[in-house]
């Protein structure tokens, strides 16, 4: 485990944030030159292409209403992290694993999601205990509003 340095860390995971909620979006446009579709493209990834699998459980457990599209799960997690009241913490095992979460934020349930320095996703749901992820053995930073501009 690394040094902990509040700043250093700060630094870093506003880079990770702005770099995961860097769209890369595609136009698609007709023959005649006219804008036909836009496929938003996420800039962020899952561990080992899990999502679909995270996607599932939430829908078993009552997180997400039946049918949620892979899009929406995705969405949820964009609007999470640009959440400028957002928490955010250091997950105690591992100086490259931040957890980001909100208070009341889908259909008015605290969500967290996990994420690593690269930017890839571990895991995003409704904690049962949303307060022991930015208190005990976690490292709270700050909130996402309080991150330096990258």
């Amino acid at each position: 485990m690394g040094t902990w340095n509040p700043e250093e860390f700060k630094r870093t995971i506003r880079q990770v944030i702005d770099k995961m909620l860097d769209f890369n979006d595609e136009f698609i446009y007709d023959e005649n030159g006219e804008l036909v579709d836009v496929i938003v493209q996420v800039a962020f990834s899952w561990d080992e292409e899990k999502g679909e699998e995270h996607l599932r459980k939430r829908i078993e457990m009552g997180h997400l209403e039946k049918g949620t599209s892979m899009d929406k799960y995705n969405e949820i997690i964009e609007q999470l992290l640009a959440q400028e009241m957002a928490l955010v913490s250091i997950h105690p095992n591992s100086f490259n694993k931040f957890v980001v979460g909100s208070r009341k934020f889908v259909d008015g349930k605290d969500w967290i999601v996990m994420f690593d320095n690269e930017g890839v996703i571990k895991t995003a749901y409704p904690p049962g205990d949303f307060d022991s992820y930015f208190t005990d053995s976690y490292h709270f930073l700050c909130y996402v509003d309080d991150l330096p501009s990258s």
